[in-house]
């Protein structure tokens, strides 16, 4: 694994365990360890930059967060390097798809998150706990504030048995699912490689140079991309299938492991 330079982590169930707003301290450690080694690091992760743990920006070491799924690229600051957003007919269509199902939808920009639906009920169920910094508004259901701002990822909860009939209506627009029986949507020619690949050229690597760790849907593609895919014990079954190679649990030293595994620590 000579050819390896970069290490790209998800956050939730990879870095944090969904229970914690905390690195797992061995993760910690073990990335610490491989920056000082000279490995750069890179976070890429489905939540928003103000969503994003404030233990992960204090104690990862990475010029770049790929945010919101691969649809934005912020610095250390949270400033955006570059973004894609949603296009506004593909927007309003989920939109009224949600608003006829009675689906909570949260729209995700760069400082919050807009909520149509039942606010409190989707604030509860998103994170499922306090999270400091994080900051919600209310949207009515003729709301338009989509269409003059850039509109990075959209987060619902909807049976994902609705998964096929959903993509049909709005081909333009990508699904995965979540977990509470929730929906993530992006569009089509976004996903975490998206930006990755902006960060690759800055760093003037391919993905031959690129190891990749996660444990959901949503990290599929950087795991089939980069040279080395390791999905973390507590993957979905689905995503452990697209990995080169499976490392024990969050909470039992996953990332530590596979470290070593690679022989990076």
């Amino acid at each position: 694994m000579d050819k390896i330079k970069l290490l790209v982590f998800d956050i939730d169930g990879t870095l944090i365990d969904r229970s914690k707003q905390t690195v797992e301290a061995s993760a910690k450690a073990a990335i610490n360890q491989a920056k000082e080694k000279g490995y750069e690091i890179l976070i890429a992760t489905g939540r928003s930059f103000f969503f994003i743990h404030e233990d992960v920006k204090k104690s990862i070491d990475t010029d770049f967060f790929v945010t919101v799924n691969g649809a934005c690229l912020n610095d250390p600051s949270g400033e955006i390097i570059q973004s894609y957003a949603f296009d506004n007919e593909s927007l309003k269509t989920l939109i009224d798809y949600c608003q006829k199902n009675n689906y909570d939808l949260g729209i995700k920009y760069n400082k919050f998150i807009g909520v149509y639906g039942d606010y409190n009920n989707f604030v509860k169920n998103y994170v499922g706990h306090d999270h400091p910094g994080v900051k919600y508004l209310k949207f009515d259901e003729h709301n338009d504030f989509y269409k003059t701002n850039d509109a990075l990822g959209v987060y619902y909860f909807a049976p994902t048995e609705t998964l096929a009939e959903v993509a049909a209506l709005i081909p333009n627009l990508s699904f995965v699912p979540s977990d509470q029986s929730a929906i993530e949507a992006m569009r089509c020619d976004v996903d975490k490689t998206k930006n990755i690949e902006d960060v690759l050229k800055r760093l003037d690597l391919t993905w031959d140079n690129v190891a990749t760790f996660g444990d959901a849907h949503n990290d599929i593609e950087m795991l089939q991309k980069a040279r080395f895919g390791v999905a973390m014990g507590n993957a979905h079954d689905e995503v452990k299938e697209h990995a080169d190679y499976v490392t024990s649990h969050i909470l039992d030293d996953g990332i530590e492991k596979a470290l070593k595994h690679l022989n990076i620590i």
